[in-house]
Formats: C-alpha cells, structure tokens, sequence
C-alpha cells in the first residue's frame, strides 16, 4: 500500500538526489574560427551540457591579448548576473610576443579574470591532442604541425576529433607544464605550453 502523506490526499514520491546547479562560464576568444569553433564543440558535449553553460564571445575589433582582458574587465557581471567564471583565451606569439602581454595577464589578476594562455599560439593546445611537443616553435611553425597532424587546412578545426582526444591533450598539457616548473621558466619563456586545460578542468570533471 503506497504511503501516504499526514492529510491522506496523495501518494508520498521518493526524493531524488538533487543535481547541481550548472555553473557558467563567460569566455572571451582573441581568434576568430578556430577558438570559437573548438569551444563550440566542447560546450556541446554532454558531459559539459550537465554541468556547465559556456558563453562565447568571439574577436571583435582588435584582437591583442590586452584589448580582450579590457573588454572582459568592461563587461565582467556583477556577482548577481549568475556568471561564475570569466575567461579570455589568447596566445603568445613567437618569435616576437605580444608587445602587451604582461599587462593584459596583469590586469587580468587584478580582476579576478581567468586566463588560457598559449605560446606560441592555439595551435599548439591542438597538436597536444595527438602528441606531446616539447620544443619550440614558432607561431607559423605550429600553424603548419598543425595542419600536417589533422589535415586541415586554414584555421578551420576540420575533421579531427579533438574531443575524443581531449584527455591525451590534458595530459600532455600537464607534462609540460610541469617541465617548465622544473625548469623555472615562466611567460614568455615557457614555449611550448598552454594552460587550457584549466579552463577545461574548471568546466568539470567528464565523468560526472
């Protein structure tokens, strides 16, 4: 006989475990196709659709790292805009950095911004899918690696599935990361490297 609740009038239902709330994320892209397109992908996968909202704001205007840290800045939500993190991805460049690189990661830490950083570039966090590179590269070097491991062609992401590879690029990302704490070397010196994979362990974990 099916419980009852205390005035008789219906059927107590068995409580089921909350879940939790998804949490968003506003992400601020210094590229125009091929951040946005990879990120598009990755907010698209279920494990991340579960737990998480990603807020695309593509290039516009300049692309610099410092002009995207400052429109993050001029347009971060108060607390009560439900926003729970805000992060720009950009790149270092090499041979020749950006110019304004350390006040962009400067202003950044001032305001609580959360930053991905690649150096040389993007492109290397996409190589990191297939393999581990661990020596320099130049921003049009990686561009052509690039190309040579996925074939594609241009900036478009293509066919690869980056997101079935998506643990061997973290893992990847970590070795080196922690090659360049062994070795004391720090922005802009730390080429290769990229610390996406914060910005995809802060998302969550895949098995959730």
């Amino acid at each position: 006989m099916a419980n009852r609740r205390a005035n008789g009038d219906r059927p107590l239902k068995r409580q089921t475990g909350l879940r939790a709330p998804r949490r968003t994320f506003q992400i601020y892209c210094e590229g125009k196709i091929t951040e946005p397109e990879y990120l598009s992908m990755l907010k698209r996968m279920p494990w991340v659709r579960e737990q998480a909202s990603l807020q695309l704001q593509p290039h516009r205007g300049e692309s610099d790292p410092l002009s995207i840290v400052t429109r993050a800045v001029e347009e971060y939500p108060s607390p009560s805009d439900e926003v729970d993190e805000v992060w720009c991805v950009f790149d270092v460049e090499a041979p020749t950095p950006h110019g304004n690189l350390t006040n962009a990661l400067e202003l950044a830490a001032r305001n609580a911004i959360n930053v991905a950083l690649s150096n040389p570039c993007f492109e290397l966090w996409l190589i990191l899918h297939i393999e581990l590179h661990s020596a320099y590269l130049t921003t049009a070097s990686a561009c052509k690696k690039r190309s040579l491991l996925d074939g594609s062609s241009g900036k478009e992401i293509g066919s690869f599935d980056y997101m079935g590879a998506l643990d061997l690029a973290i893992e990847n990302a970590k070795a080196l990361d922690l090659k360049h704490i062994g070795d004391g070397t720090v922005s802009p010196e730390d080429n290769p490297s990229s610390t996406v994979f914060r910005l995809i362990e802060s998302v969550g974990p895949k098995n959730n």
